[in-house]
């Protein structure tokens, strides 16, 4: 559903693929959302930008957009 989301907000320009990264939990913590970090990659896989969304039950989803030097460029919240 984070990506759905994700999808709807961001333009991802042509030959461009957004992924998915797999993320260990931290067994020490709850988690309060739910958390997903994707990256933008264009057709030679070169990163583009990167995000970090997360989704608060069916109420809020927001996302952090990070260039590729890892500097953030945008932040988002979106009431759901």
């Amino acid at each position: 559903m984070i990506e759905q989301h994700l999808r709807e907000c961001i333009s991802i320009p042509h030959g461009c693929h957004l992924r998915r990264l797999q993320e260990e939990l931290d067994p020490e913590r709850t988690p309060s959302c739910l958390k997903e970090t994707f990256q933008l990659l264009d057709e030679d896989d070169n990163l583009v930008t990167s995000y970090k969304a997360w989704q608060v039950e069916d109420d809020f989803f927001g996302f952090l957009q990070y260039d590729s030097d890892n500097s953030l460029v945008d932040r988002k919240t979106i009431i759901l």
